[in-house]
């Protein structure tokens, strides 16, 4: 057999072990951009990891809020995709939600790192507002609804009106749904809650 021969045979064996990877996961990802996280899942659980697919299963463990697959799935993937603003996003929100504070502080500041600024200020104020440190949360929620983007602007917005309410402060929270409503007319707050 010539070296010609060989290597166009190995190349055809090496094609044909790798085309079904990519295949599911190029299925993966369209089943992704669908938001059919069950299908994203079954799709990767069986195919050979790398860098794309962990980050895919990752985010539809998360999507599909499965907290005990998502938060080693995106872990992993982190270690992968060092950086990526959306995983490190999403795994920030598990952790918050299990007052994993301490573990979050370098997920924020990998956001911020990564340019993610709003979204570093935002986990900043989630987790002071969730130890009580309302006037610190106000303060970064407050910048954050008039200069992050319109989406992260509208859950700041939700934020500092659900503590503005909770400290008896309901004109405060009309003057921010209001300033919510001025960044976006079709926000929920334009949709009748605050007029």
């Amino acid at each position: 057999m010539s070296l010609k021969t060989l290597s166009v045979s190995c190349w055809m064996l090496f094609s044909l072990c790798v085309s079904p990877v990519r295949a599911g996961v190029s299925a993966a990802a369209e089943a992704y951009e669908q938001q059919r996280w069950d299908d994203v899942i079954s799709l990767l659980q069986s195919t050979q990891a790398d860098s794309d697919s962990n980050r895919l299963l990752a985010l539809a463990y998360y999507n599909s809020q499965d907290i005990d697959a998502a938060l080693p799935a995106l872990r992993s993937a982190l270690e992968t995709n060092p950086g990526d603003p959306e995983l490190s996003q999403a795994l920030l929100d598990f952790l918050i939600a299990d007052r994993l504070y301490s573990e979050a502080a370098p997920v924020i500041e990998e956001l911020a790192a990564s340019g993610a600024e709003s979204q570093a200020q935002f986990g900043r104020a989630r987790i002071a507002a969730a130890q009580d440190e309302t006037d610190r949360a106000s303060g970064i929620l407050d910048e954050l609804v008039d200069g992050a983007e319109p989406g992260l602007a509208q859950k700041s917005a939700d934020l500092l009106i659900e503590l503005l309410i909770a400290d008896d402060q309901a004109g405060k929270a009309y003057e921010v749904a209001q300033r919510a409503i001025a960044r976006d007319p079709d926000s929920k707050h334009a949709a009748g809650a605050w007029q």
